[in-house]
């Protein structure tokens, strides 16, 4: 069966949040979903729902809202411990290629602490869960460096 137009439109909404949430640009969202052969237009238009659908949630289920604050700090004070022990290993390595690597991981935590802290009014539990799922994939990331740097001090 296939889905309707609606629902085209709300895979094609959910996947633009997820490349925006990992920090593609708008154009270059518009540039990897060529199966969609949408504009960077249509990307920020589809970004600006996705705010307002977020917004429009907290507005009807207040009651979780206190829930929902708790939930975000905690999110923010898991990416800044992230990133204090990325910028840690960033320092104590010689290694290029995991410095670089390390990197590009605390841009990310960064963009992501930068997003959670100026769109507190901007957030939903789905944008909570995408932010809990980045966080665990740098998580990950961080754990495979340190294990690999680990392994290169007991080789020397």
């Amino acid at each position: 069966m296939r889905p309707t137009k609606k629902e085209q439109l709300l895979a094609r909404r959910a996947e633009i949040w997820r490349l925006h949430s990992q920090g593609l640009t708008q154009q270059e969202i518009s540039d990897s979903l060529e199966k969609y052969h949408i504009s960077q237009k249509t990307v920020s238009r589809d970004l600006q729902w996705c705010r307002e659908d977020a917004l429009n949630f907290i507005k009807d289920n207040r009651k979780q809202h206190e829930q929902l604050a708790l939930t975000h700090m905690k999110v923010i004070a898991n990416f800044e411990e992230l990133r204090k022990l990325a910028w840690k290993h960033y320092h104590s390595t010689q290694n290029e290629d995991i410095k670089t690597h390390l990197y590009s991981v605390i841009q990310s935590i960064n963009r992501d602490i930068e997003t959670l802290a100026l769109g507190t009014d901007d957030i939903s539990d789905e944008f909570l869960m995408l932010a809990k799922a980045d966080l665990q994939d740098i998580k990950h990331d961080v754990r495979a460096l340190t294990l690999i740097e680990e392994g290169k001090h007991e080789q020397r």
